[in-house]
């Protein structure tokens, strides 16, 4: 055997241990990405055997997308949070302003900004 080989080989190997031993689903995206690679080479599937590849490659892929959405609802989920926040200070500025309207004399804290624009 070539090293090429005996490296697939012992990957192949490695892929089924995570397998077996229910480690693939704590698999990361870069993982699972290497894993779906080594899959892809016309000598996994007789590696493996007819019965267990396809099963191996559609887990995979299935887990890829798992953590694509992760990462997907983790991005999502910053942009909100800093939306919330800009409306948050939004709001407190509308209201200040709507304060400041009805009753200009009850405001004194902020007559320096004013003599400020006088």
């Amino acid at each position: 055997m070539s090293t090429s080989n005996q490296s697939s080989e012992s990957d192949y190997h490695a892929i089924k241990q995570r397998f077996e031993n229910g480690e693939i689903e704590k698999a990361s995206k870069d993982e699972l990405q290497r894993i779906a690679i080594l899959l892809s080479r016309t000598s996994a599937y007789g590696s493996f055997g007819s019965a267990s590849y396809p099963q191996m490659c559609e887990t995979v892929r299935t887990l890829l997308i798992v953590r694509m959405s992760e990462e997907a609802n983790k991005e999502a989920t910053r942009i909100s949070t800093i939306a919330l926040w800009i409306a948050g200070a939004a709001l407190f500025v509308a209201l200040v302003q709507a304060a400041s309207s009805l009753c200009p004399e009850g405001l004194r804290v902020f007559q320096p900004f004013q003599r400020l624009h006088q």
